[in-house]
């Protein structure tokens, strides 16, 4: 059996139809803002890591508990931000039609073509910046070597923890 070349296949946009639609736009929208929102405290945590190793190097303990009080805040903000996104995306999935917890991969390919760079680069630049904090959390901790034997042995009262020793 031959094809005729004039006779056009007609291809499925596997994108939902309500796409465009109202309920999907406000979705999208809070997606977009809870991103900017995470990659700002991203970019907050890389701000005090950068510190706390400059505050290593020159050897300053009363401002690296400062330090570290900020990060536990920041942390617990940056946990806040991506519970935020989350939330948003499952919101975009129902309004899309899909899985409340599809993939962000997968929503990014449902969203409109115009809003994809802005969103690929929103998740680029997260994963960009955390990259970077694991790094540099990596140097802090090398930078600051093993704690001192006498805050081991005071924080295991007394008991010997070195090499499994009780």
């Amino acid at each position: 059996m031959q094809l005729n070349r004039s006779t056009e296949v007609k291809r499925q946009d596997p994108r939902p139809s309500d796409q465009g639609s109202p309920k999907a736009e406000p979705a999208l929208q809070k997606v977009i803002a809870a991103l900017r929102k995470e990659l700002s405290e991203c970019g907050d945590m890389l701000v005090l890591l950068d510190r706390q190793q400059k505050l290593i190097l020159t050897r300053r303990p009363e401002a690296l508990i400062e330090n570290a009080e900020s990060m536990n805040t920041r942390i617990e903000t940056l946990a806040a931000a991506r519970s935020m996104r989350q939330r948003a995306s499952r919101e975009l999935a129902e309004a899309l039609g899909q899985p409340a917890f599809s993939s962000f991969g997968h929503l990014l390919c449902l969203a409109p073509s115009e809003d994809q760079p802005l969103l690929k680069a929103l998740v680029g630049a997260i994963n960009s910046i955390l990259y970077h904090c694991q790094q540099r959390l990596l140097e802090n901790k090398l930078l600051l070597g093993p704690p001192p034997l006498e805050l081991i042995t005071s924080r295991t009262q007394g008991r010997s923890v070195l090499f499994g020793c009780n």
